[in-house]
């Protein structure tokens, strides 16, 4: 009872689909740093059993580190992860564009599920946007990969359910990767190519494929076995990159967007023209 008193203290904002493909909009004018414990509990349940892999609030003022914890509360709980740079990292995007780095392709610029290389992958990935990005580049495309998963046919999900593919944080898609000339760094992690939702259950293909380097497959199999393992990873691919089911964001100052990696993957699009060197 007591939960249900604090949920009537505070007006509960909306959630409303702002893609055909996924994502959800968090409606009105809201700054989820401000949410009640009880308020952001209810929103983090709505936006977990929609499956829209995707949060989007616009016109967000965190102010700090603080803010963004307690605006990361709609997604997900638990501490943040913490790398070399900090839990939370300014991330500046200014485009290879007219560079000689821009012939050199590298993680964002391919699909793929953060951190998909470790053992135990991130589950969730948030980005507020401080500046505005020019017209047409900076856009984030995501694959919401449950509707992929639901819409395969029988034999093929049965299929992919029983194979699972090394990811390795170097591969890059099968490409040279500018920082990593001697190679990886990190051991290769194991995954499924299905796997089930933490909380809701629900499968999803895990596919990654700039980390995904190969598959798993036994040393005793026959060529012809192996060939079939590969021919079924790239019918996988073929179908989770149709048009329907991949949808796009274009940033706004302010905006502050979270995703689920067990339902979405996702690559930064930002328009190559000529390089020069």
């Amino acid at each position: 009872m007591r939960c249900r008193r604090r949920l009537l203290t505070q007006i509960l904002p909306s959630l409303e689909r702002w893609s055909e493909g996924g994502g959800v909009l968090v409606s009105g004018d809201v700054q989820l740093h401000e949410l009640s414990d009880a308020v952001a509990a209810e929103l983090r349940r709505q936006f977990l059993e929609s499956h829209a892999g995707v949060l989007l609030s616009r016109a967000q003022r965190p102010g700090d580190e603080r803010g963004l914890r307690l605006a990361a509360r709609v997604a997900g709980l638990g501490d943040f992860v913490r790398t070399a740079q900090g839990s939370v990292q300014p991330y500046a995007t200014r485009g290879r564009r007219g560079t000689p780095a821009a012939l050199q392709p590298r993680g964002s610029d391919f699909w793929h599920q953060d951190n998909s290389y470790f053992a135990t992958p991130s589950r969730f990935t948030a980005l507020y946007a401080t500046d505005r990005v020019p017209e047409g580049e900076g856009d984030t495309l995501f694959i919401n990969l449950v509707h992929a998963f639901e819409t395969l046919d029988v034999e093929l999900s049965q299929e992919a359910e029983t194979l699972q593919a090394w990811h390795c944080h170097a591969y890059n898609a099968g490409h040279p990767h500018p920082q990593y000339p001697d190679g990886p760094h990190l051991p290769t992690q194991l995954h499924p190519l299905v796997r089930k939702h933490p909380v809701t259950g629900v499968r999803a293909l895990f596919l990654s494929p700039c980390y995904l380097k190969a598959l798993e497959t036994p040393q005793h199999e026959q060529e012809s076995e192996k060939d079939n393992a590969k021919a079924i990873l790239q019918k996988l691919l073929d179908h989770a990159t149709q048009e329907r089911f991949v949808f796009r964001h274009s940033w706004q100052p302010g905006d502050f967007l979270v995703w689920d990696n067990h339902v979405v993957m996702h690559y930064y699009f930002t328009p190559v023209i000529e390089a020069r060197s």
